[in-house]
């Protein structure tokens, strides 16, 4: 039985989906789906009962779950003090991106942080705004960027930059239309509640009595975006990508819809001196270049810019 087997079945366990699992360690299906079976026939039993809608753990599954993360996160304790004694820091560390990299300066971080620590292992794994927290707190997570939104005092995080975010659509959705009125009353490609965009329009919404007519539900920050370019409805998108799509004439940015955002990096209360956290840390800071210093926000450290 090997440690990276035991964590292909947390994953698994994780996404109920062999191939999410299997983007998200960043193998082959056909490689995970055969160390889950070589894992299952190891221990005597099936842990998933597959089905057309997945992989969901059976009881059996569910009672090896716990003495899995119990053994990994031990072993991940134990690299964590290898690294403190020696003069360097081996083993993984997984960063939650919750947006496309290139905006993320993900490839420049990764370059960072493999040169000044050749034995740390970066793994990347897609990660909504609003699952930050629960991620950081089972450990799924080391750290991660997310949108500011509301978020207990467990986790910590820096600000890194301000980011804008706007309404927008294709030119036939948005002719004509001035108010928020006739906005809230054009379908929409909508994001779930806990999206740190939506919840900044919806409140919007809420405030002059109005109420969206959705069209669409959709957690995926790449999907909405073919949505609304494809037709289906007005969202929101990053301004910054926005505008290069308004330029190319494939949609169009409603002026009052402008709204700010901050990006930020977090990690479990806690943490914050573990040495693969502050890899990731350093790392982030000097790709983004900014001096910070901690204030007390209203929900655990806020950071800001200086």
């Amino acid at each position: 039985m090997e440690l990276y087997q035991l964590k292909s079945f947390a994953v698994i366990a994780e996404m109920k989906n062999l191939t999410k699992a299997a983007g998200s360690l960043n193998i082959s299906q056909s490689a995970l789906s055969t160390q889950i079976k070589s894992l299952e026939d190891e221990l005597g039993l099936e842990l998933f009962t597959r089905n057309s809608r997945g992989m969901e753990l059976n009881d059996k599954g569910r009672v090896l779950l716990t003495h899995a993360q119990e053994i990994l996160k031990a072993a991940d304790s134990m690299k964590r003090k290898a690294g403190l004694l020696g003069d360097t820091v081996i083993g993984d560390v997984t960063v939650g991106i919750n947006t496309e990299p290139a905006f993320l300066r993900v490839s420049e971080i990764s370059r960072l942080i493999a040169l000044e620590y050749p034995e740390l292992n970066v793994i990347l794994m897609a990660c909504q705004s609003v699952d930050t927290e629960d991620m950081l707190k089972r450990r799924v997570l080391d750290a991660s960027f997310f949108y500011h939104h509301p978020i207990s005092s467990e986790i910590e995080y820096e600000v890194l930059e301000d980011a804008e975010i706007c309404i927008a659509g294709t030119p036939d959705f948005l002719e004509g239309k001035s108010s928020w009125q006739e906005i809230a009353a054009t379908p929409w490609v909508w994001a779930g509640y806990g999206c740190p965009f939506y919840i900044a329009v919806l409140s919007k919404f809420e405030a002059l009595g109005l109420k969206i007519k959705q069209a669409i539900n959709c957690e995926d920050e790449y999907v909405i975006r073919e949505l609304v370019l494809d037709g289906h409805g007005l969202g929101m998108l990053r301004l910054e990508r926005a505008k290069q799509l308004e330029k190319e004439g494939r949609l169009v940015i409603w002026k009052d819809g402008i709204i700010p955002v901050k990006l930020c990096l977090g990690w479990l209360k806690g943490r914050s001196e573990d040495s693969e956290v502050n890899v990731v840390r350093n790392a982030v800071r000097k790709v983004f270049q900014h001096n910070v210093e901690p204030a007390v926000g209203a929900h655990g450290v806020m950071w800001s810019l200086t």
